[in-house]
């Protein structure tokens, strides 16, 4: 079901209050500090441009992903937003300060989360913006039409916002980039792993193109 007008009110309103402004940001990338995809990113996940991760078994890293890009525009002073497709983000597991500049959009069906997603799109105010889709029937995220991702891509074109879809195969035909986590974890190593990200988070690169000139502006 779409979203209601009143819940769509109720975001519009909340990034109004939290980012009553629009900093000036420089064209540029998002580092993660995952050596596996900053190093075939030249550095960064590219600002202006949908970037696919694809987790393709459960527990395989795509939660520690969202950890440290939080982690990375705290620490950077930016704005972040997650659209939570399912509703399954556990902010308690995380510390209160990590998500002080996030803003949550709970959502429960597929439409919805694309809905958000296109509205939070159009806020130049971000740094970040992910999509989180993990988890939704393959029927439902088969009816997405393909001119969608074009249209979140357009939008994120006009801005200096980074932005991540999480999926669980191969989905997003507007993503210059386009990663594979494709390795499985126990709970134990990814304890194990969360302190040493960086390094051992392994990735797999299956797109990578050019962003037109014409589809890239300054802030």
């Amino acid at each position: 079901m779409r979203g209601s007008p009143e819940n769509l009110a109720v975001l519009r309103n909340l990034l109004a209050e939290r980012f009553p402004s629009a900093a000036s940001r420089s064209a540029g990338m998002l580092a993660t500090e995952v050596a596996a995809i900053d190093e075939i990113a030249d550095g960064g996940l590219p600002a202006g441009a949908l970037t696919e991760i694809v987790s393709a078994q459960p527990s395989s890293g795509g939660q520690l992903l969202i950890l440290r890009l939080l982690e990375r525009t705290r620490l950077d002073r930016g704005r972040a937003a997650l659209v939570d497709g399912l509703d399954a983000f556990d902010p308690d597991s995380h510390e209160a300060t990590l998500l002080e500049h996030l803003v949550w959009a709970r959502c429960h069906t597929c439409e919805e989360a694309l809905h958000a997603a296109d509205i939070l799109a159009h806020d130049a105010n971000l740094a970040l913006l992910l999509l989180d889709v993990r988890g939704f029937e393959a029927a439902d995220l088969r009816r997405v039409p393909s001119t969608t991702w074009y249209r979140l891509q357009r939008a994120i074109a006009r801005s200096d916002t980074v932005m991540v879809v999480l999926t669980t195969w191969p989905l997003v035909g507007s993503a210059t980039l386009r990663f594979t986590l494709a390795q499985g974890f126990h709970l134990d190593q990814l304890d194990e792993l969360q302190a040493e990200l960086g390094r051992n988070l392994p990735a797999e690169i299956q797109r990578r193109r050019l962003i037109p000139q014409g589809e890239r502006r300054s802030a």
